[in-house]
Formats: structure tokens, C-alpha cells, sequence
């Protein structure tokens, strides 16, 4: 039996990051709109041009929107194999889990279509289908990855610092409060992102002090860190996130801490400087 994990592009992944024989993966592409240009997030934007033109446009008060993959374009990736994992962005903020979910139910048998709310993005994504591969290949059968996967996907938190809010503002994904008052005091929330949602953990007054707490937060939410894998999701902050990989392998104990930047949709969310820990 052939399963084959899919993806959208919030993941950060492409396509050739994981897809081999014996366990067929691929990303299904989200897209930024910005005026009358189209985005197609495949890894192949100009990141720098994303946030650039994003800021710019926000600030002419051009239209910005995102578009969730159709369900065509899931129902053409149910091929290839005789099972399918789906693992999607928050259906909080997207459409892509319902457009997975309409595909599936389009098939003679939809049973063979496991779509999971990854109740996140960026880096849970990742460390989901790292785990999910690991049991196709252990021989677990469809069923029991399933339930393995959800029980994962609770144990997982991503922990971020966001410098810019106008577009968590615009699409009110952060509180108006939350913002103005970061905004004008000029604090660094250390945030996280919990089944869909983003809450503000604590506030510090510095760049440096933000980093410190960010550290002292993952630490908290998990005890034991040797021998665990974390990924680093960050926009156009290719610096901090390497000092962070340094921190989070030598005062964590971090076994591997892969870096990915931010693509299209998700660096218009969080725009420039923004950094995530996903653990």
C-alpha cells in the first residue's frame, strides 16, 4: 500500500523537499493577490519584492487578498498512491482544509483521504509530515498514522515574535488593541499560535529582550529538548534566525533546527523581521 502525504504552501516546502518513491509528497499552492498581480506560492517568488510590494500597497490602500487551493487542484494530487494524508493550514484562517475535504468527498472512496487541520502552519506542518513519513515506513497501516498524527499535532506549539502587525491587523487575525498599544510603547510581543488562533504570551521592550523570552518560552512548553527536532520559520531575517538555531542547539540542547524562510502568503502576514519557532 502506497500513502502519499500532501500539503499546501503555508508549509514553506516544496514539492522535492521530501517527495521519494516509496512515499510520494506534494505541496498544493496557495495565492497572494496584491492589486491586479497574482502570486502563485511556489517557492519561486521574489521574497524581498512580497514584503516590499506588500508594505507599499498597504500604504496606497491597493486591495491584498489570499486564495486557498481549489478543490480541484487537491482532487488532481489524489493521484499517485492508493492512500493520501492532507495535512492544511488552520481551517481558522483558511480555506484549504474545506477545499481538501470538498476533493475528497468528490472520490469513489473517500475513506482513503485522511484530511488533518494541522490548527497551525510554517514549521507544525513539517514536523507533522516528518513523523508521518517515519510511520509509512515503520509499516503502521492508515489507520493507526492517523491516530498518531492527531495525538502529535497536540503536542505541538509554534512561538513567534511578529515586528509589523498591519496585515494581522487588516485581516483580523490580532487583536487592535494588542497592536496599537505595541505599536506606541514600541514592545516586542512574544506571541503563539494554538488551534488556529494567536495569543500574546508576554511583551518585552527590547529586539534582544524578545529573543531572550522567546527562548525561555520554548523551554517551557518543552522540558526536554535533546534528541528533538525544531524548525525555524522567519521573513527576510536570515541573521537572527541563525543566531536563534545557535541558541536553540546550544542552551536548549536541540538536536536539529532546520531554517526555512517564509513564502509568499505567510510573509505578507508577518511581514519583515518576523521570526517563528516551531516545536
Amino acid at each position: 500500500m502506497k500513502i502519499k502525504i500532501i500539503v499546501d504552501s503555508t508549509s514553506n516546502l516544496k514539492t522535492e523537499d521530501y517527495n521519494t518513491e516509496e512515499v510520494p509528497f506534494e505541496v498544493v499552492p496557495l495565492s497572494l493577490i496584491i492589486g491586479e498581480k497574482d502570486y502563485v506560492d511556489d517557492c519561486k517568488n521574489d521574497l524581498k519584492e512580497i514584503v516590499s510590494v506588500s508594505e507599499r500597497s498597504r500604504a496606497e490602500n491597493i486591495k491584498i487578498t489570499t486564495a486557498c487551493p481549489s478543490p480541484q487542484a487537491y482532487l488532481d494530487a489524489y493521484q499517485g498512491a492508493d492512500k493520501y494524508i492532507v495535512i492544511t493550514l488552520s481551517q481558522k484562517v483558511s480555506g484549504s482544509y474545506n477545499s481538501a475535504c470538498v476533493a475528497r468527498d468528490m472520490l469513489e472512496h473517500p475513506e482513503d483521504v485522511f484530511v488533518l487541520d494541522s490548527y497551525a502552519c510554517c514549521g507544525i506542518v513539517e514536523l507533522l509530515v516528518r513523523h508521518a513519513i517515519e510511520w509509512i515506513k515503520e509499516g503502521l497501516s492508515f489507520e493507526e498514522i492517523q491516530e498518531k498524527l492527531v495525538d502529535d499535532r497536540s503536542k505541538r506549539h509554534i512561538v513567534f515574535i511578529i515586528e509589523k502587525f498591519d496585515s494581522l491587523i487588516k485581516t483580523g487575525r490580532v487583536s487592535k488593541i494588542v497592536a496599537s498599544i505595541a505599536s506606541k510603547l514600541k514592545i516586542k510581543p512574544i506571541g503563539i499560535e494554538k488551534d488556529g488562533e494567536i495569543h500574546i504570551l508576554e511583551i518585552a521592550r527590547t529586539i534582544e529582550g524578545s529573543f531572550k523570552r522567546l527562548l525561555n518560552n520554548v523551554s517551557k512548553f518543552y522540558k526536554e529538548c535533546k534528541e528533538k527536532l525544531c524548525v525555524i520559520s522567519h521573513t527576510q531575517n536570515s541573521e537572527r534566525a541563525l543566531k536563534l538555531k545557535e541558541a536553540l542547539e546550544n542552551e536548549l540542547g536541540f538536536e536539529n533546527v532546520i531554517i526555512r524562510d517564509n513564502q509568499a502568503v505567510i510573509s505578507y502576514y508577518s511581514l519583515s523581521g518576523a521570526i517563528m519557532v516551531s516545536f
